[in-house]
């Protein structure tokens, strides 16, 4: 499995995490052929979560609701169906 990584520092708004899923220069959307999941972390928050690249579908910001990273479970929640979406 080839796991891309994404950080943001801190919210992006009050209200929501923004990750750049993007890569090169110039800048394009990851796609399955750059990694299998993409590995969204939020450093001050110090939580993860994951998302099945072909689930992208040519977006270069993913943005997350503040609330959403604070959902229990989360890491193990969205690993689990990354690698079973992989599975299929």
């Amino acid at each position: 499995m080839r796991v891309q990584v994404k950080a943001a520092q801190r919210p992006a708004t009050r209200s929501t995490y923004q990750f750049q899923a993007a890569v090169s220069k110039p800048k394009r959307p990851l796609t399955a052929a750059d990694c299998d999941i993409l590995c969204c972390v939020a450093l001050d928050a110090r939580r993860a979560f994951f998302v099945p690249a072909s689930e992208l579908s040519g977006r270069m910001t993913l943005r997350r609701a503040i609330r959403d990273i604070y959902i229990e479970g989360i890491e193990e929640t969205t690993w689990g169906q990354a690698v079973a979406t992989l599975a299929l």
